[in-house]
């Protein structure tokens, strides 16, 4: 298969779904973490297994810097609804740690954190 015939099948998927590529802002934080809530964070296996509650705080200045970078992607269905994300974020000798940026309130949310960095430092 051609590269051109590759990416208009996939231009031909997106009008389909008839979803909308977005980037987010701050403003998007509350579709953001609702989707994390109840999407991703009560199957992401690292957190269920240590029994953490989809309501933790840890990431919510994490989220926020991702969104205030521009960096981050969103794509929204026809109602509006976010159904999708990407989060961005560029590290810099200007910008936070993320060690600096995740709050993590118990020694199983401390736990979570560092494996999760182990596991984005191999990837």
């Amino acid at each position: 298969m051609s590269e051109v015939s590759e990416l208009s099948e996939v231009s031909e998927l997106s009008e389909v779904s008839e979803l909308e590529y977005v980037v987010l802002t701050p403003g998007d934080v509350d579709d953001v973490t609702s989707l994390l809530v109840d999407h991703f964070y009560p199957r992401e296996s690292i957190r269920m297994s240590v029994g953490l509650s989809p309501t933790t705080k840890m990431d919510e200045e994490y989220i926020h810097n991702c969104l205030t970078s521009a960096l981050s992607m969103g794509a929204r269905d026809t109602t509006g609804r976010l159904v999708g994300l990407v989060l961005s974020y560029i590290y810099s000798t200007e910008t936070p740690n993320l060690i600096n940026m995740v709050k993590c309130s118990n020694d199983i949310e401390l736990k979570v954190w560092q494996v999760d960095k182990i596991m984005a430092d191999l990837v």
